[in-house]
């Protein structure tokens, strides 16, 4: 079923593991808002509305695929897939580090600094 739908079965699986981070990321900010009770709610728009983008995204090469017959090669899906991924990963964590969340990894123009 995934062959036939992404081309290959690894980058099937790839999509379905991001997109699924993607939306567990994006459940995860809004249960973080909603148990600290602070935040910015236009911060917790922009983030629905960047994971939509995300979405968008990582979807694109599977509908030119399909609806305008052009290939696209898997590693291309891949590292789309990844970067935007662990991107959402740092934005979350800056987020986070915004609420003041003991979980949250200290973070400094974008990149975290302690805990790796």
């Amino acid at each position: 079923m995934l062959e036939k739908i992404f081309g290959k079965k690894s980058t099937g699986v790839v999509y379905i593991l991001s997109a699924g981070f993607i939306l567990l990321a994006l459940g995860g900010a809004y249960a973080a808002y909603f148990a600290a009770q602070r935040g910015d709610l236009y911060a917790l728009y922009g983030m629905t509305a960047f994971s939509a983008f995300e979405l968008l995204i990582i979807s694109l090469p599977v509908f030119l695929q399909k609806k305008l017959r052009l290939y696209i090669p898997p590693a291309i899906e891949i590292g789309l897939c990844l970067y935007s991924a662990l991107f959402f990963a740092v934005q979350l964590a800056e987020y986070a580090a915004a609420l003041g969340l003991p979980l949250a990894p200290a973070v400094a123009s974008g990149f975290a600094v302690e805990g790796f």
